[in-house]
């Protein structure tokens, strides 16, 4: 069955979602029953005649009933256990948990920080050196004169060597921008909230429908109670209606004869009817809950919801809860806080902001060694006539700090902007659309729950004392002992049909407000009373 997605409304802490998403995201967990609804698991019943082993105790305070499938024995359930079995096997809501679980990731790693760099680099080399010079050769020409310069000679000078090594050491960081870190924070936590609200919406849905198949299912059950009655009274009516036929009334024996097989067989088709509707209601709930069908036995409430002052409830108050509680409306709000979050942060990228922020130290060593000595062009060595130097050393050690600014001039086009401010109105229109659509459904449930509750009081008014004067009429058809009198079987097997009749009407208000009922909380998205003692 389909129903409108309706949930109980509570927003999710951050924290709670990110814990989940460390403890609850890697093993699969058992769904939580929505907002009103205990998974309260009905009592045993008497296993030596049902054949119904007993619940195992869950360790929590709690008995869950155990499928079929892991028992291989009949299941007993009751409406609150089969909406908790059905929150833990839907393949829906698994793969909305799922879904949340992403969410969490996604969001974590938007707002993940680009690892920083570490820079290093070591060079070394050397050089030698070699020169050449003239030298003029001269004779001495005695004290105080100066040489005579008789030609030039070419020498070279050897092993001037110069070695250099050196290190730099940098670190490289990205900084985040704070307003594209703040759009992209506010856009992920709206994202992770809408898909828990989506999750709730969905196990209110189902766990609506199961109510509702539940109720369908009772009140099916009940008439087959009364439609055997009214079969075994059917043919009654017709044995004896061919008992007391004789042959001087032949044309009346075959009408009355007809007329009894026809009402019996108008009943054996309605039974056949009801049958295949409990089938029906009885699969749909195996279904959901992951079992077969046939392994799946139901215990019903026997109670009807206490009545409840329609006219005293303050309609606006009721609209105010619904808009809060339901789940759909949390889920649609969210995603637009989302929307509004992913184009601020397209907006925020349009800020320039640093693309790296370093830091290095860098030390070089220069060493110079020379042993001067100078070759002449025959071979011959002698010495260098200026002073030589042997060794020389030169270090320099130098800090540094640089920063690149990143200008989005080309990189963001506008197109961008306009799609995530279409989308943002988007969701905008689509939340106020379906806001107002849920106040029409909480107003159409409310009044269909006023309608059904005055029809079961103008039928409890009106119908009970017709009840009793039948019941008056047919203590009349009978003797002391309760036999029907002969002359009056036909009568008083139509007074017990209208009594069947009269019984069935009154399941049937009565189901009708239950069915209002669960319509109205799945309207509002959490229980009647919830609401009821949220007014005191």
């Amino acid at each position: 069955m389909k129903g409108p997605s309706a949930a109980a409304r509570a927003r999710i802490p951050l924290v709670f979602l990110l814990v989940a998403a460390l403890n609850g995201c890697a093993t699969p967990r058992k769904p939580l029953p929505p907002a009103g609804e205990k998974p309260a698991v009905a009592p045993a019943e008497d296993s030596s005649a049902a054949g119904q082993p007993a619940a195992e105790p869950t360790g929590n305070g709690h008995e869950e009933a155990v499928p079929a499938a892991e028992t291989d024995q009949p299941v007993t359930l009751d409406v609150e256990t089969a909406v908790a079995l059905a929150l833990r096997h839907s393949p829906e809501l698994a793969a909305l948990r799922a879904a949340v679980c992403v969410a969490i990731e996604e969001r974590r790693a938007a707002l993940a920080l680009r690892d920083p760099e570490l820079r290093f680099s070591y060079g070394q080399g050397g050089t030698d050196t070699e020169r050449t010079g003239i030298f003029p050769v001269g004779v001495d020409r005695g004290v105080g004169l100066p040489p005579l310069v008789t030609g030039y000679v070419t020498n070279t000078l050897e092993a001037a060597t110069s070695s250099d090594h050196g290190y730099e050491v940098a670190l490289r960081l990205f900084p985040p921008n704070p307003f594209v870190m703040r759009a992209a924070a506010m856009s992920g936590d709206a994202t992770v909230r809408a898909a828990a609200a989506t999750l709730r919406a969905a196990e209110w849905r189902i766990a609506s429908d199961v109510k509702r198949l539940f109720n369908e299912m009772q009140w099916a059950e009940r008439e087959l109670v009364t439609i055997r009655t009214r079969l075994k009274l059917s043919r009654e009516l017709y044995e004896e209606t061919k008992i007391q036929a004789s042959p001087a009334k032949r044309a009346k024996q075959t009408t009355d004869v007809a007329t009894a097989a026809r009402r019996y067989h108008g009943v054996l088709r309605r039974l056949a009817d009801r049958e295949g509707d409990v089938e029906t209601a009885r699969e749909a709930i195996a279904s959901y809950v992951g079992m077969r069908a046939a392994d799946l036995r139901i215990r019903h409430r026997e109670a009807v919801p206490a009545a409840i002052d329609i006219e005293k409830i303050d309609m606006e108050r009721l609209e105010r809860f619904a808009l809060s509680r339901r789940a759909d409306i949390e889920a649609l709000r969210a995603q637009e806080m989302a929307a509004r979050g992913r184009l601020a942060e397209v907006r925020s990228q349009a800020i320039p902001w640093f693309a790296y922020l370093q830091g290095s130290l860098s030390e070089a060593t220069t060493e110079d060694e020379t042993d001067l000595r100078w070759r002449a062009a025959d071979g011959s060595r002698y010495a260098d006539p200026s002073p030589p130097t042997t060794f020389d050393t030169e270090t320099s050690v130098e800090w540094r700090l640089d920063a690149r600014v990143q200008i989005p001039l080309f990189s963001l086009p506008a197109a961008l902007r306009q799609r995530r401010a279409t989308e943002y109105g988007q969701y905008a229109v689509q939340v106020a659309e379906v806001e107002k659509s849920v106040v029409l459904q909480v107003r159409n449930a409310v009044d269909a729950l006023r309608s059904a509750q005055q029809n079961m009081t103008r039928y409890a008014a009106d119908a009970d004392p017709l009840v009793a004067e039948m019941k008056e009429l047919l203590r009349q058809f009978t003797d002391e002992q309760g036999k029907v009198l002969v002359p009056f079987l036909e009568d008083a097997m139509r007074l017990r049909e209208e009594l069947i009749r009269a019984e069935d009407s009154a399941l049937e208000t009565a189901f009708a407000y239950r069915e209002a009922v669960i319509r109205l909380e799945e309207a509002i998205g959490g229980s009647l009373e919830e609401f009821l003692r949220a007014l005191k």
